[in-house]
């Protein structure tokens, strides 16, 4: 909750577009709902131990921020110009 409360005025504030929106979608959470159940059930993670679950929240922490990166490095491209080639 804080993260989209943050990056939405974050967004408000440095947006230059005249309706803005951010927040998460109902993909990336699939997708990263899928990273964690993967991850719970490899054998190697143990989540029951405090060590595991410590290393399932950086797994999850990383995933969260290699997205980011790749959207704000997508964004920097121009990579949403090619949408127009989209059927």
């Amino acid at each position: 909750m804080f993260s989209v409360v943050v990056g939405g005025v974050l967004l408000a504030l440095l947006s230059r577009a005249a309706l803005s929106s951010a927040s998460p979608t109902a993909r990336c959470c699939q997708v990263l709902a899928a990273a964690v159940a993967a991850w719970l059930r490899d054998p190697t993670l143990q989540p029951g131990s405090a060590g595991g679950l410590m290393l399932l929240w950086a797994l999850v922490g990383i995933t969260v921020l290699a997205a980011g990166a790749m959207q704000t490095l997508m964004g920097l491209l121009g990579v949403g110009s090619l949408v127009r080639y989209v059927p």
